[in-house]
This record gives C-alpha cells, structure tokens and sequence, in this order.
C-alpha cells in the first residue's frame, strides 16, 4: 500500500472548521501565557543575578585604594561609588569634574559615602 492509497483511505478530520483557524481570543490567550512563563521563569533569574550590596569595608577599601591617584581621576571614582549608592555629586563637586583647578573636599565625599552605607 503506497502512501497516496493510504491517505486516500483515512477518514476526514472530526473536529469542527473553527478549531482549525486562529481567532483573535487565542493569540490574546497564548500571549498571556508567554507573559505568565517569562515572569516564572525571570523570579530564579532575578536572585541570581541580583546586585549584592557592598559592605562599609568593602568601601573603606575602596576609598583607601583612591588616595593614591591624581585629584580628577579620585573625583571620578568617587562619583561613580556614590551612583553604585543612589546618590550624586553635589552641584560644586561636579563643576569639579569639568574644571579640574577647582578644589574638592575628598574627604568629605568620603564621609557622604560610608555614611550612606551606614544607613542601608
């Protein structure tokens, strides 16, 4: 029995015409469920790769590696330390970083920073 005798010979299908086409209520429906899928799987994914918060000696060693660099390239680092945290520069301290003979207080960016940390 070749194949076309036996397709000739099956029973056409027993469910109705509008199974067959795609309504506008199923692509709603199957959106739905990749959206449902996506959050299920994303919640395991989101504790892995979850942001740990440095520790305040984590930053005490951080800000101690900095003493030894120029004053802009200190300020740099120190802004993006306190972005990690949430925080800015204050509105002197990053005219600073465009105008490098201003004179910044490092020490007490340093303070601002393991004050915030202190506070989580």
């Amino acid at each position: 029995m070749d194949p076309a005798e036996l397709t000739s010979r099956l029973r056409p299908p027993r469910l109705p015409d509008d199974f067959l086409a795609v309504a506008p209520q199923d692509m709603v429906a199957a959106f739905g469920l990749g959206l449902l899928l996506a959050v299920l799987i994303s919640l395991p994914i989101r504790r892995v790769l979850r942001r740990t918060e440095p520790s305040r000696v984590n930053l005490r060693e951080r800000l101690a590696r900095l003493l030894t660099l120029p004053t802009p390239l200190r300020l740099l680092r120190q802004a993006e330390i306190l972005h990690e945290q949430g925080r800015a520069l204050e509105q002197g301290e990053r005219e600073a970083l465009y105008r490098p003979g201003l004179t910044v207080d490092h020490a007490r960016i340093d303070a601002r920073i393991l004050g915030q940390a202190r506070g989580r």
